[in-house]
């Protein structure tokens, strides 16, 4: 499996005092300057000489070896036969070092350029080698499938080598550090391993985690760094890096996901790791966190081992060789085209100062020039290439609202005309402008119309409002000219207007108010009027002064009653005959008078022949008139008449006494008898005529009649039109009296709805169990 050593020098320690804890540089250029047939090899292992870090050496696959004496601007190649893998590769100085791998081991005399094999006998699985001076090193290797681990000391520059043999089962032995002092460290699967004498002996030190394979040891103090990838040899498809800052009493492990192999120390707390899918991660913090600064790898790339000569130089190398590049101060400053200030609505151009490549603006955009128009905090990403990525200062815009004026009337929505209502803002800014030209905060409105206001607030933000003021007329009332110019008696007129209006009052010429009924005015005698009205906007308004033209008068006529009497009465009248006397109606007035017609409120009884209409009478004259009786039942029957006069109708009670009729006679036995009318037969209910005639929305028929107590009323009625066509039926409404003998009197009305009924002639009929009854019905709607 893949793999290097590190090397770790304290001499570095006299690099970190120049960067302190500035964070490394992560931007990587591949270097072309390397001998041809070496360019595409895959590489493992890379070291530079500390003491002279002009002097570096890499060594891969198909036993080659590249070499640097520039301080890694150029290489040229040497291959050694015989060997596949080369692991790891390290110089004591500008002339000699060694070089391990797939079980073997070479040394070099002259920097790089040729190789000898210094191979311990009976050697097969040979990795990491680390070396003191020229002749004092090792070079380790076994552990996994059931091999113990091989430590291999020489004294003698690889003439001659010491073994000892490790007991860890399944922990591949991969790369080891060794100092001056006699003490050193070694890497295994999983495990520390740690040697007091130079590395002739060697024992746990510390348990780093599960049995994976840590191609790499770096150490700096307390502090331990070492790469794993899953697997005792490292044939896993995961891996991360395992760190302790406490001489391995305690370890933080990360994982990437892919096969990690290089690793190295700057110091206790930084460091830097390599692997597999161009992975290149970089510690602060003594491996709690991680980040991948492997700008200018190519993508997918498999990496294998990393060194530093400075905090700010370094190389990895794996397919292919890379190494730090300065990355290019970009400082972009970003400046505002106008204020940063906005009101709502607006918006301000965001843009650099200087032109660059590529853009990332902070709410996505990737032009040079955005317009932003919401509030918040502001940043840009420059870059020229995809390594010098800088982010610029950050520049805040803020967002005022939009001033919400309202408008206010002191009248409400409208006015009444030849009225004014102030219009104002209902909050303070610092200038206004209204649609009529005006610049103060109120204004005096009297037209109709739309009144618009500008406002502009401290913060310099506009905001507009609207207000439509409604202007109503106002009422122009008219008096009714009067129905009647004749006011009867202690009676009186009603003044009225021409529309109805919310509130009325009314004066005569001389401005006194007058007595009103509801919304009329009362007057008694001839004069000037006026009404002051409000309709319902509120608005007021003042008719022209009326001039009621009336005079006072009185009923012409007197109805002549029998002395003491205030009724007519006719004599006494037998059932079902007709009995005729005369009622003398007197005209008081200078003019002559003339009835065309006498009312009866039944007419059933009592009746007035036609043929005396109309009835002229003389000034100062009398006149009789005929009233005819034919009663149906016995004593008392009652009518009344209503006859027209100038000023009210006349009343005129009617009554007369009915006396049964006496019947004589003889039996067919000689026996006499004498008879005596005491009933008549009942021939139903009686009704009166449909009312009103003609009729538009309902017709009504009055009816009264007896039947028994208990049993159920049955009176039909039913409209007909004059096809034969039934219609509709009426609805009985009706109240019952009980009487003797389980008899009731019924007395009710007969209502007809006439709405979905079209205008015509129509038949109503009614009827019960003995009789009916036939009228005529004009609908005229």
């Amino acid at each position: 499996m893949i793999r290097k050593p590190i090397y770790i020098a304290i001499i570095y320690s006299i690099f970190i005092f120049l960067i302190g804890t500035i964070e490394m540089q992560s931007q990587w250029e591949k270097i072309n300057d390397v001998q041809e047939g070496y360019v595409d090899n895959y590489w493992l292992d890379v070291f530079f000489l500390p003491e002279n870090p002009r002097f570096g050496w890499i060594c891969g696959y198909n036993g080659k070896v590249i070499r640097s004496t520039d301080g890694g601007d150029s290489w040229r190649g040497t291959t050694i036969s015989g060997i596949d893998q080369l692991e790891s590769i390290h110089f004591v100085n500008e002339l000699v070092g060694y070089t391990s791998g797939s079980g073997g081991i070479y040394k070099s005399s002259d920097g790089g350029q040729s190789w000898k094999n210094v191979s311990p006998k009976e050697s097969n699985m040979l990795w990491g080698c680390y070396f003191l001076d020229e002749n004092n090193g090792g070079v380790i290797g076994g552990g996994c499938y059931e091999e113990r681990q091989h430590f291999y000391r020489t004294s003698d520059g690889g003439a001659t080598w010491h073994l000892f043999l490790g007991n860890e089962k399944n922990s591949g032995l991969t790369d080891l550090i060794l100092y001056e002092d006699g003490s050193g460290f070694a890497s295994s699967s999983g495990r520390i391993w740690k040697t007091n004498d130079s590395g002739y002996s060697w024992e746990i030190f510390s348990r780093s985690g599960e049995n994976d394979w840590q191609e790499e040891i770096t150490h700096y103090n307390k502090s331990f760094l070492v790469p794993f990838s899953t697997g005792c040899s490292g044939s896993g498809t995961s891996g991360g890096m395992r760190f302790t800052s406490d001489n391995g009493k305690s370890w933080r492990e990360y994982s990437t996901g892919k096969p990690m192999f290089g690793t190295f120390l700057l110091d206790s707390l930084r460091g830097w790791a390599c692997g597999w899918d161009s992975n290149v991660l970089f510690t602060v913090d003594g491996g709690r966190t991680w980040v991948n600064k492997n700008c200018g790898i190519e993508k997918n790339n498999n990496l294998d081992d990393i060194w530093f000569i400075n905090d700010t130089l370094g190389f990895v190398v794996g397919r292919g060789v890379y190494r730090t590049a300065e990355i290019q101060k970009l400082n972009p400053e970003i400046l505002a085209w106008g204020s940063n200030h906005l009101c709502e609505g607006d918006s301000v151009m965001l843009y650099p100062e200087k032109d660059y490549k590529y853009y990332n603006w902070s709410n996505g955009s990737t032009s040079r020039y955005i317009w932003v128009s919401k509030p918040g905090k502001y940043h840009l990403i420059v870059s020229n290439s995809e390594c010098d990525s800088t982010a610029s200062n950050v520049i805040e815009v803020f967002l005022n609202p939009k001033p919400q004026p309202n408008i206010i009337s002191s009248e409400g929505s409208y006015i009444c005309q030849g009225d004014s209502a102030l219009l104002s803002s209902s909050q303070n800014y610092l200038s206004y402008l209204w649609s009529s030209g005006d610049s103060t905060k109120s204004i005096s409105a009297k037209e109709e119309g739309l009144y618009k206001l500008l406002v502009v607030d401290s913060n310099g933000c506009q905001g507009d409002a609207e207000f439509f003021l409604k202007v109503f007329p106002n009422p122009k009332p008219k008096i009714l000219d009067l129905e009647d110019s004749v006011i009867c008696d202690d009676n009186y007129l009603l003044l009225k207007t021409e529309q109805e209006y919310n509130n009325y009052k009314w004066f005569d010429e001389d401005g006194n108010e007058l007595e009103t009924e509801g919304n009329y005015a009362k007057i008694t005698k001839r004069g000037l009027y006026k009404v002051i009205v409000v309709d319902s906007n509120g608005c007021r308004g003042e008719s022209s002064y009326y001039n009621a033209d009336i005079r006072k008068d009185s009923n012409r006529l007197v109805i002549n009653y029998l002395a003491g009497k205030e009724l007519f009465i006719i004599d006494t009248t037998n059932i079902i005959r007709l009995n005729c006397d005369s009622l003398e109606i007197y005209n008081k007035g200078p003019t002559r008078q003339t009835i065309n017609d006498l009312y009866l409120f039944d007419g059933t009884v009592f009746s007035i022949p036609l043929s005396q209409f109309p009835l002229e009478i003389e000034p100062y004259s009398s006149k009789k008139i005929e009233i005819c009786v034919s009663p149906n039942k016995l004593g008392i029957n009652r009518d009344t008449i209503l006859c027209p006069d100038l000023c009210s109708n006349h009343i005129i009670p009617l009554e007369t006494f009915c006396i049964p009729n006496i019947y004589f006679g003889e039996t067919e036995c000689g026996i006499r008898t004498r008879l005596e009318t005491s009933s008549l037969y009942s021939n139903g209910f009686i009704t009166s005529q449909p009312y009103p005639n003609p009729a538009t929305v309902y017709a009504q028929i009055d009816f009264v009649g007896q039947k028994e107590s208990k049993a159920e009323l049955k009176l039909n009625s039913e409209l007909f039109d004059i096809f034969g066509n039934k219609r509709l039926e009426g609805t009985l409404n009706y109240e019952e009296i009980s009487l003797k003998e389980n008899k009731s009197f019924v007395f009710g009305k007969i209502l007809f709805n006439l709405n979905g009924i079209e205008n015509g002639l129509f038949i109503v009929k009614i009827n019960d169990e003995q009789s009916f009854n036939i009228f005529q019905l004009i609908i005229n709607k």
